[in-house]
């Protein structure tokens, strides 16, 4: 069995993101779970101090993690509304044809793998937590979420699988403009319409991959409530 810490390295490796953008683990159980582990050998037990400075290390990888998603996540969008902005302008000039259309298809496509790798990353920092949290809670006097049931909560929270709902939403909006389909694809409840489907089970830590999939040739249809306002947020089903 692969110990995390090494497959933290193979992971880093595997999606092409530099190992120190990711949870440093290795950090965290020197510097926090091993002191505890030394305390309570000598000691017999831990001390709540122990829990609050581990608490402080966790929360500056997290802070780390988050800027670097921030920052990936900023020029990722930057990119999408330069593509676009080149297919409207294309368009409006001349028929883009099937040969520009391809050319604008592989450049979406390379975007759509860009925001996968992304999810794969988040993901593996989401269980990193996780594990080095356990950890804490294996050796404490007192579990994590009940010394700092704020932060646990957002450690809980951090950047959940929502968070890509809106850049999911408008590269299926540009593929879907790429095929000569209509971009406006929500349906307001209640509508009546006649619908087919086939459910699939797909594994968590996959849904980015074979969302991004399908939105190159089906749009993401959504439902809005009849009472949502202009600024409603369309989300991902």
């Amino acid at each position: 069995m692969v110990k995390f810490g090494r497959y933290l390295v193979e992971a880093a490796e595997q999606l092409g993101i530099p190992e120190e953008e990711f949870l440093d683990y290795k950090l965290l159980k020197k510097r926090g779970i091993r002191q505890m582990i030394e305390m309570k050998q000598a000691e017999g037990s831990t001390r709540t101090e122990q829990s609050y400075a581990f608490q402080e290390l966790l929360e500056e990888q997290v802070l780390k993690l988050q800027s670097f998603i921030g920052a990936k996540v900023t020029q990722l969008q930057a990119n999408v509304a330069a593509l676009k902005d080149r297919y409207k302008s294309d368009s409006a000039s001349s028929a883009p044809g099937a040969g520009r259309s391809e050319e604008y298809l592989e450049a979406a496509d390379r975007l759509s793998e860009e925001y996968v790798r992304l999810s794969s990353y988040l993901a593996v920092n989401r269980l990193a937590t996780r594990k080095i949290t356990k950890k804490h809670d294996k050796h404490a006097l007192l579990a994590f979420h009940e010394l700092f049931p704020g932060f646990a909560a957002k450690l809980s929270a951090l950047l959940p699988t929502s968070f890509f709902d809106t850049h999911v939403l408008a590269l299926s909006d540009f593929y879907a403009e790429i095929r000569g389909e209509n971009v406006i694809r929500s349906v307001d409840l209640g509508t009546t319409f006649d619908r087919q489907s086939i459910k699939y089970w797909v594994h968590p830590q996959d849904a980015m991959t074979v969302i991004m999939i399908i939105i190159r040739h089906l749009p993401v249809y959504t439902f809005k409530p009849e009472d949502a306002g202009a600024s409603y947020h369309r989300k991902c089903i």
